[in-house]
Parts: structure tokens; sequence; C-alpha cells
């Protein structure tokens, strides 16, 4: 990801992209994590399914911080937390 950059400038380009990124990587966290809900993934080992799940659920969570970051960038002040409105 590209989020110092696009804090530094600010770059609203980069700021976006970022935006993507996270999206993307949640939408694939949360098929990762259906996988080892159903025990489809790992072949059922379970120790290594619970490793992968909390390894999963903080990367989702560190890039959802940088979402936050990076709506800053986008959005006015007063539109923070929210969509940009195109």
């Amino acid at each position: 990801m590209d989020i110092v950059p696009a804090l530094e400038r600010p770059d609203v380009e980069l700021a976006r992209k970022v935006l993507e990124d996270h999206k993307r990587l949640a939408g694939r966290v949360e098929l990762s994590l259906q996988l080892l809900r159903t025990n489809q993934a790992l072949g059922g080992q379970a120790g290594l399914a619970v490793t992968a799940a909390l390894y999963l659920r903080y990367m989702k969570r560190v890039s959802a911080h940088l979402k936050k970051v990076a709506t800053s960038v986008v959005n006015p002040y007063y539109r923070i937390g929210f969509k940009e409105k195109k």
C-alpha cells in the first residue's frame, strides 16, 4: 500500500488507491475466513486454521485503519468516515 506517500503530500489519487486496496483486501480476507470456517482450507488442521484466522483479522483491521486515514485525504473534514462524493 502507498499510504505513507499519500499522506506526506497529501496525494488524493494515491489515497483513492489505498481505499481501493483496502476494499479488495477486505473481500479477500472475508472469503479466506469463510473457507476456514467451513473447513475447506488447510486440510482441516484446526491449529493452523486458528492461526491463519487471527492473522487475517489483524491484517484486515490494520488495512481498515489505513483506509480511515486515507479517507481524511480524499474527503473534506466534515465527510471523514463517509464514501467520497464524485
